[in-house]
């Protein structure tokens, strides 16, 4: 459910604005994904078959020069064994109001605020997470400067009953891109990412300085092409990739890698393997050594994809395989 000053607010202005001005657009994709998943503790092996519907939509309304956007991501989740009970999320992931003058961007609402630039983890960010992972957006007010080869971005930030903000300034030099951030939400952090070409490849990183107490987190990866296929080397001290990523998040060692690989002209071969050392929560002080690999096989077939793949996950607590198909219409 949006706010009620985002309500306000957007109705304000499709009522000045005059809605027969406006040019509306819809896209997302719907889909279905059922797993069939065993996991292995202590020698007791429960089998169990989950299924989960999803959406995204994504909704404008164009009123030159005002845009009215949203973006949600509602799932409903039936989880096997019993007795786990069906979990729902609205997914409301945007919402927000944006005014364009030339170079400036002004909006405000909910809006994603992604300030990491790392593939395969993210080491630091104020997005709060839904039911099923997806990073959601962050209520506040912004405002985007475009200049020549540099972008400023500042935001006022309202979360969880606290106020602050961010700066974030990005410039590019050459094959070379780089921005600082400094971020403030009942305590300070700051951070810089960069990316650029060495060679044929894409080196990126990015470190950050948190405080209260004083810590780090960061990141350093590599992309490029083996022939037809894309593959990222990344290691990381960041928190786990679904739990979200604020102050208060406990970070780990992790590393991982990913490789992508176009089988003919409509399928794909993803494989994603992944080990950390987090703490363990049974036993703290004591590290706990976790490892992931995923494969799935996609084929896209005209606004049809249909993927299917092996999970297997291990940790000191146990192992965990699984088997899933997924099939996702667009529009």
């Amino acid at each position: 459910m949006w706010p009620a000053t985002v309500r306000r607010l957007l109705l304000a202005l499709l009522l000045s604005a005059g809605v027969a001005q406006a040019q509306f657009s819809l896209s997302g994709e719907v889909g279905l994904t059922t797993t069939v998943g065993a996991s292995v503790a202590g020698g007791f092996t429960p089998v169990g078959v989950s299924t989960a519907y999803r959406a995204h939509l994504e909704a404008e309304i164009d009123l030159d020069p005002i845009t009215l956007r949203g973006v949600f991501d509602p799932s409903f989740t039936v989880p096997g064994p019993a007795p786990t009970e069906p979990t729902a999320d609205p997914g409301l992931t945007e919402a927000y109001v944006r005014y364009r003058e030339g170079d400036l961007d002004l909006s405000a609402g909910l809006e994603r605020l992604p300030l990491s630039g790392a593939r395969l983890s993210e080491p630091f960010g104020l997005e709060p997470r839904g039911a099923g992972g997806q990073p959601q957006g962050v209520l506040g007010v912004r405002a985007s400067y475009f200049g020549s080869g540099w972008r400023a971005r500042p935001v006022l930030i309202y979360q969880d009953g606290r106020f602050g903000g961010s700066l974030s300034v990005r410039g590019e030099f050459g094959s070379f891109e780089l921005e600082g951030h400094a971020v403030y939400l009942g305590t300070l952090a700051g951070g810089l990412t960069a990316s650029g070409l060495v060679g044929d490849l894409v080196l990126y990183g990015e470190g950050w300085l948190l405080t209260d107490p004083l810590r780090g987190r960061g990141a350093l990866g590599l992309s490029g092409f083996w022939g037809d296929a894309l593959w990222t080397l990344e290691a990381a001290l960041a928190p786990a990739p679904t739990t979200g990523s604020g102050f208060e998040a406990p970070a780990f060692p992790q590393f991982g890698g990913q490789l992508n690989l176009p089988v003919g002209d409509e399928g794909s071969l993803d494989l994603l393997v992944g080990v950390g050392l987090p703490e363990s929560p049974l036993m703290p002080g004591e590290t706990l050594l976790v490892a992931l690999a995923d494969v799935r096989y996609s084929l896209l077939r005209f606004d049809h994809q249909v993927t299917i793949g092996p999970t297997v996950s291990y940790s000191g607590l146990g192992t965990t395989i699984g088997v899933s198909m997924q099939v996702t219409a667009f529009f």
